[in-house]
């Protein structure tokens, strides 16, 4: 027990240190400027490289209570909040797939296999890019084509992730894919981007290929309804106006990670009272 928790809580400072790298890049590819992986870090407002002691994932941003270290003026709670996002996902992840391999039991060790871990960081680097997608949005309402080019990248071998074999799962995710792309597609076209951007519509391609059809239905349901509640609760506090666009990407976003955890289990759920 001791062990696996002990990992866990290493997969989490991992995970909160892809968040903290993810914010630096969200930032400068949304701005423009290069240096992503090279450029040193510094402070938003006063562009004072940080040192190393500004840079621990959740901590340091507590421990200055918000604030820079030598401009004192206040840093987004962005940067914490996707940080551990980062690190909660990665331990989703895990515990996702301890659960799919029948090993989760916190008396026993993970299972040690190479395929367990390259599953693993395949749903990690999964994370990172709806994560990056999903703040994107959040900021400024458009998806870099370079984190949309990444997310369809990563969702092409989705197989890696799941149980099922190649020859098997394919054909479900291309039935997904072409899902996908009509029913986003044909709003784009009817509206004239009026009702969603491009951007959703590659967000959607990528969920087909990574869920397979079943899943990707119940992600669009949920990215729906979900959208629609927090649509309605932005009117009613006057935090939206009425036709003014909102970003639907996060809740694209929040569907896919939904369904990718539980879609097995809403699924047999959902047919079983069916059944009833």
């Amino acid at each position: 027990m001791i062990e696996n928790l002990f990992i866990m809580v290493i997969i989490f400072v991992i995970g909160s240190a892809f968040g903290s790298f993810l914010s630096v890049a969200i930032g400068r590819t949304l701005k423009g400027k290069k240096g992503i992986f090279l450029g040193k870090s510094e402070c938003p407002k006063c562009r004072h490289h940080l040192a190393t002691l500004d840079l621990i994932p959740i901590i340091s941003w507590v421990f200055r209570r918000g604030r820079c270290a030598y401009c004192h003026k206040a840093i987004s709670i962005e940067y914490p909040t996707l940080e551990l996002l980062s690190g909660l996902l990665f331990i989703s992840n895990y515990t996702s797939l301890l659960t799919t391999t029948g090993n989760f039991d916190l008396a026993e060790p993970p299972t040690n296999t190479v395929v367990f871990w390259i599953k693993m960081a395949y749903l990690c680097l999964i994370s990172v890019s709806l994560l990056s997608i999903c703040f994107s949005d959040l900021k400024t309402k458009t998806i870099p084509n370079i984190f949309l080019t990444i997310w369809i990248i990563l969702c092409v071998p989705a197989f890696l992730a799941g149980p099922a074999s190649l020859a098997s799962a394919l054909p479900d995710h291309l039935i997904a894919l072409a899902i996908a792309l009509i029913f986003f597609g044909s709003q784009y076209l009817l509206s004239r981007g009026r009702w969603l951007g491009s951007g959703d519509i590659f967000i959607a391609a990528g969920m087909g290929l990574l869920l397979g059809w079943q899943k990707l239905v119940l992600a669009i349901v949920l990215s729906y309804f979900v959208g629609a509640i927090i649509g309605i609760i932005l009117l009613l506090t006057r935090r939206q106006k009425a036709g003014s666009a909102i970003a639907f990407g996060p809740f694209l976003v929040m569907g896919t990670l939904i369904s990718l955890y539980f879609g097995n289990q809403i699924i047999s759920w959902y047919l079983s009272t069916l059944i009833i």
